[in-house]
């Protein structure tokens, strides 16, 4: 794979958190990060296909929403199966992590 060279200008505390990364590592660093975006982006773009809004990020009402309201199965199973694409893990991997953090936060 081609790599290509950027400069970048970070705020303060973005620059303070890469500084803690190994030499040599932060453009594996960078990589990851963006690519976790892209995933999200992803994930994102097929919620909203499906009728889903997005919501700012706000943990409280976020669980209060979950706990309300149950996401379809075949709705979830399409997330899964995106997930997994994306991902490169089975879809049955991606379904046991996901029911494991949902018990773990109490839905």
């Amino acid at each position: 794979m081609t790599a290509r060279k950027f400069s970048i200008s970070v705020p303060e505390d973005v620059a303070a958190a890469m500084e803690v990364v190994a030499p040599g590592e932060v453009s594996a660093y960078v990589t990851e990060a963006l690519r976790r975006r892209q995933n999200g982006d992803a994930i994102r773009a097929t919620l909203a296909e499906q009728g889903f809004s997005e919501y700012p990020l706000n943990p409280e009402a976020s669980a209060a929403r979950v706990t309300a309201a149950h996401v379809r199965e075949g709705v979830r199973s399409r997330a899964i199966e995106r997930l997994a694409a994306m991902t490169g893990e089975p879809a049955a991997a991606v379904r046991q992590q996901l029911d494991g953090s949902a018990s773990a936060a109490g839905w």
